[in-house]
């Protein structure tokens, strides 16, 4: 297992304090009921190879992984994708710099989902200070 899948894997363990009981704001919620069933490809590289980690999101709103085809394709690379998780870098400058790639089905409208998915988690990394 790579580096990426471990981090994946943590995140996917801190799920339930974004989307769960009483979720962090009820903008996440509306948002992921709406995309019950998306799947998409995490893929980070760096010098060593490529991960691919794909996702998909469960009627009962939880984050796994699965081996389907993906909906979406998010591509960049290991530097990016911590200073992503750590605050040290926007999604949104990141794309606009061409520091991530997207692919898929209005991957425009889903660049800017996950663009707001990880300033939440980065929220909950911050106050349970994992970060």
């Amino acid at each position: 297992m790579s580096d990426v899948e471990d981090i994946i894997n943590g995140l996917l363990r801190l799920q339930n304090l974004v989307v769960g009981p009483k979720p962090v704001d009820e903008w996440v919620l509306k948002k992921a009921k709406e995309n019950v069933g998306n799947i998409a490809m995490i893929r980070v590289y760096d010098e060593e190879g490529v991960s691919e980690v794909t996702l998909k999101l469960t009627e009962d709103l939880k984050i796994v992984k699965t081996n389907e085809k993906p909906k979406h394709v998010i591509t960049m690379h290991i530097d990016v994708f911590l200073d992503l998780l750590d605050g040290d870098l926007d999604f949104r400058d990141a794309y606009v710099n061409g520091l991530l790639d997207f692919q898929g089905e209005n991957y425009h409208v889903h660049a800017l989902l996950w663009s707001k998915a990880f300033e939440r988690l980065r929220g909950v990394l911050k106050r349970y200070r994992v970060i």
